[in-house]
């Protein structure tokens, strides 16, 4: 798709014209059926309510309290389990409240989940994933940049996608509204920040 897009453009001559921009939200990991933990070994699904599971899992208790839950957790292989309040600040992952009292983050290349998600599942199990702790290289997302505005041959090193609003107002000669992101790729990736 995107070499449909670059030689649509070289066709027209307005390749050497055109800034382009390329990014993904997350990285992925390869994931197997050997790299399973069932959450039915550890906690009867008639107890919980799962909100979400795969890479990470969120868990309501409907017998009992969180605590409880954390309790029968504890020895949980290939993960971290955390009560929302526990969830470090840097996932930006526990103030809402969606987010339920008990969150399950599985091991680079593991997955938690029921035996029933796993009979009913509609995609491969032996394929990839995200959700992995967003720290690790694998779940970096992917940037590529070109055009009249951007710095030729440059690399940039690993940074949040939050900072990719402010360069696109940038090359769009726009005043950013508040956000997260600061400046850091402006001054990072283009010719003239």
């Amino acid at each position: 798709m995107i070499g449909r897009l670059t030689d649509g453009l070289a066709a027209r001559r307005l390749a050497d014209a055109m800034n382009l921009v390329v990014v993904s939200d997350h990285g992925m990991l390869p994931t197997s059926a050997e790299r399973i933990v069932f959450l039915d070994d550890y906690i009867a699904p008639s107890e919980v309510q799962v909100d979400f599971q795969w890479s990470v899992v969120g868990l309501r208790p409907l017998t009992g309290t969180a605590e409880d839950l954390l309790k029968k957790l504890t020895r949980l292989p290939h993960a971290r389990v955390y009560a929302k309040a526990a969830l470090p600040r840097r996932f930006h992952f526990r103030d809402s409240p969606r987010i339920p009292p008990v969150v399950i983050l599985a091991e680079a290349g593991w997955l938690v989940i029921s035996r029933e998600t796993l009979k009913n599942r509609t995609y491969p199990v032996d394929l990839a994933a995200h959700g992995f702790d967003p720290a690790l290289p694998e779940m970096g997302a992917a940037f590529i940049a070109a055009g009249p505005a951007f710095r030729q041959g440059a690399t940039l090193k690993r940074f949040d996608n939050i900072h990719v609003y402010n360069l696109l107002c940038a090359v769009l000669g726009l005043q950013p509204a508040p956000n997260d992101g600061d400046n850091r790729l402006v001054r990072a990736a283009l010719r003239r920040p």
